[in-house]
């Protein structure tokens, strides 16, 4: 019942391992941005997250709670879907909902420059861990 990401396995697998995926693996690089699911795996029960943040070649999309706001490509339109009542995405709602499409297109662009501002700040990864 928890959504989750890719990016929740890396600390998942590192709390299984019996580390702390909020300590860095290298000194100065920021934690790790997923969610341990680790929890919900042992038991029924959710993870409570603020919001699934994506960004991947060019594809854009955030999620918050049953709300789903995402756009194919760098400059296609923002798309809006209450996955509640409509889980198939078959409904864009962003004209009838325009303050939440805006509210939640701004939230992405935040999420979006915080993670640009951190790989930027990141040291480079070791040679012996590439």
């Amino acid at each position: 019942h928890t959504p989750c990401h890719f990016i929740d396995l890396p600390p998942t697998l590192v709390a299984l391992a019996g580390g702390n995926p909020r300590e860095p693996a290298v000194e100065g690089a920021p934690p790790m941005t997923g969610v341990n699911l680790a929890p919900a795996l042992a038991r029924d029960g959710s993870i409570q997250r603020d919001f699934l943040y994506f960004h991947h070649n060019n594809n854009r999309a955030i999620r918050v709670g049953g709300w789903k706001l995402v756009a194919a490509g760098e400059s296609g339109p923002w798309e809006l879907y209450n996955l509640h009542a409509d889980r198939a995405e078959q409904r864009n709602l962003v004209e009838k909902e325009a303050a939440r499409a805006r509210d939640l297109a701004a939230l992405w662009k935040r999420q979006d420059d915080e993670f640009a501002r951190r790989r930027e700040a990141s040291p480079p990864m070791p040679k012996e861990r590439i």
